[in-house]
């Protein structure tokens, strides 16, 4: 399942590679995370968002439930 966007110069193509599940969904299932943890998980959210920035994206949907884990080795808090 994919979906595809074009402007005049270039076509994104979106694949669904995150099979760990989201973060809202591992916070409602363990409850917490340590300080540590959730110190990591917010440098790189905002190392994403920076990146996005320099590259003139914005994402405008920034929530709990769009913040995916590539598998579900990462859902350990």
């Amino acid at each position: 399942m994919y979906d595809v966007f074009e402007t005049k110069s270039k076509v994104y193509i979106v694949m669904e590679l995150a099979s760990g599940g989201d973060l809202w969904n591992h916070l409602c299932h363990v409850g917490y995370y340590c300080e540590a943890h959730a110190a990591r998980m917010l440098t790189q959210l905002l190392n994403a968002v920076d990146y996005l920035h320099q590259h003139q994206i914005v994402h405008r949907d920034i929530k709990p439930e769009n913040l995916l884990f590539s598998d579900c080795g990462e859902n350990v808090g």
